[in-house]
């Protein structure tokens, strides 16, 4: 594709050809005729709107850079290399240069402690610019996290199990039954609020490449003792934890 005017031409023509295909006409003139018909805006297509944006001012400089110098004042030597380990793993890969307004949102919000709002266009990084500072607080916090438990044998906490003998299902296995409140204190650390539950959805898959990916699982284990970043989507339409009964339902609602 040269420029995306060739790209809507090859499109139109492709769809009028379609048309002359399987309703083919006796008469050229009528073809014609049906062409012209067709070949108007507002029939089967309509004139494409383009918008020139200009490009993203960039940092000129890697994340890393960027975390050493606005947390080197405050932050110590070891938490500035985890936090840029972590984030170089998925949301800012190495060849990957943040833009301006996401080096100064990270530095209002995690140096300064500021709120921010972010007005920039589509595809300009907000969602790096809401979820740099969790996860800075999170890599933060988290360095003092102590030793998880072992976790138990059937660990696939999404499912109830069915006693073999008395075929009696048995109480779901926690999620987090493993860790211990004393060394990881209970607790939310960050809520992002959506609009739309359309919107959710490829948000949690950013998440999950970021917080929860192999290499992000691998890091955690190796770094933060076996601990994990979790989160969760609530909606209107989300169950209730464990087994459903009318109390949980009326607290719910």
């Amino acid at each position: 594709m040269s420029n995306p005017l060739t790209l809507f031409d090859d499109l139109r023509e492709m769809y009028l050809r379609y048309l002359d295909s399987p309703f083919d006409l006796r008469y050229p003139d009528l073809l014609t005729e049906r062409r012209a018909l067709l070949n108007t805006d507002g029939r089967l297509f309509r004139q494409p709107l383009i918008e020139p944006i200009p490009a993203y001012q960039s940092s000129n400089n890697t994340f890393q850079g960027i975390a050493q110098s606005l947390l080197g004042p405050s932050w110590s030597a070891a938490d500035i290399t985890d936090l840029a380990n972590f984030v170089s793993l998925e949301l800012f890969p190495p060849n990957r240069v943040p833009y301006a307004h996401q080096e100064q949102v990270f530095a209002e919000s995690v140096v300064n402690g500021n709120d921010v709002i972010v007005t920039t266009g589509t595809g300009s990084g907000k969602t790096e610019c809401f979820l740099l500072p969790i996860i800075a607080a999170l890599v933060r916090e988290s360095a003092g996290w102590g030793q998880t438990g072992p976790r138990d044998p059937c660990w696939d906490w999404w499912n109830h199990h069915q006693n073999q003998t008395s075929s009696k299902w048995l109480p779901r296995i926690p999620q987090r039954s493993h860790e211990d409140p004393a060394v990881r204190p209970l607790g939310m650390r960050a809520i992002i609020l959506y609009p739309l539950n359309a919107l959710v959805e490829d948000q949690l898959g950013r998440m999950r490449s970021i917080l929860d990916s192999d290499n992000a699982r691998g890091w955690l284990q190796a770094q933060r003792s076996g601990n994990r970043f979790y989160f969760g989507r609530y909606t209107g339409r989300t169950p209730v934890p464990g087994d459903r009964n009318s109390a949980k339902t009326s607290k719910l609602r």
